[in-house]
């Protein structure tokens, strides 16, 4: 079938029930995930999207490098109540300019010398 059709599930794909299908369930029939949103965005039109960066989004980052074995991604949940169909390309996508991607941007904060008999008095 084409994209958005459907088909049977494969050895270890999510489903509506399965977290890696066929021996691995979710706790809950649709998956398992945090009910606040980290971010939102209106997906109406083909093409690239970009999600604004949030507290959230960094705050999922930041626990990510903490905890890598707890880096399962984001979860993109849709409004269901009418009949739709939206494609995302995934890592394994064989054209790698269609693999999402995640940029970090980085800054960082001044901090002020500090003078020596401050330094001097962390060591007595």
């Amino acid at each position: 079938m084409g994209s958005g059709g459907g088909g049977l599930a494969a050895n270890g794909d999510a489903t509506w029930l399965h977290a890696s299908y066929p021996s691995i369930f979710w706790n809950s029939p649709g998956g398992d995930f945090v009910p606040q949103p980290s971010a939102t965005r209106t997906v109406g039109t083909l093409g690239f999207h970009t999600w604004q960066t949030s507290i959230a989004l960094v705050a999922d980052v930041q626990h990510w490098l903490q905890n890598p074995n707890a880096n399962f991604g984001w979860l993109m949940l849709g409004e269901e109540s009418s009949p739709s169909a939206k494609r995302f390309d995934t890592r394994e996508a064989t054209d790698p300019a269609l693999r999402p991607r995640l940029i970090v941007h980085f800054t960082t904060t001044p901090v002020a010398p500090m003078a020596w008999g401050a330094i001097k008095s962390l060591y007595r």
